[in-house]
């Protein structure tokens, strides 16, 4: 056997993680293939709202109506920083699909 590769997984830890979120879940008020609309409740000071959105240059981002950057989260995911305990956010890549 070659290029065995043996992991594990943390239940207890995921389900620990999967509450904290479902705590405060995103909601989307629009989406289309080119942008999301949503708010979400946080604990403010430093909120992360981590996507499963590729990340990728060329997304508009705004955060309570203000340009925001959008950050590279697990190498790989679009993630915004928050700062307020209720935010609105936009992502848009410009593009209409």
């Amino acid at each position: 056997m070659q290029n065995f590769t043996l992991y594990q997984f943390n239940n207890q830890q995921f389900k620990a993680g999967q509450q904290k979120l479902a705590a405060n879940p995103m909601i989307v008020k629009q989406h289309s293939q080119s942008s999301l609309t949503g708010s979400v409740k946080v604990k403010p000071h430093r909120a992360t709202l981590m996507t499963t959105i590729p990340y990728s240059q060329g997304w508009h981002v705004t955060v309570d109506g203000h340009p925001a950057k959008p950050v590279k989260v697990a190498g790989i995911f679009t993630a915004l920083k928050l700062t307020h305990a209720s935010t609105r956010f936009t992502l848009d890549t410009g593009r209409q699909c």
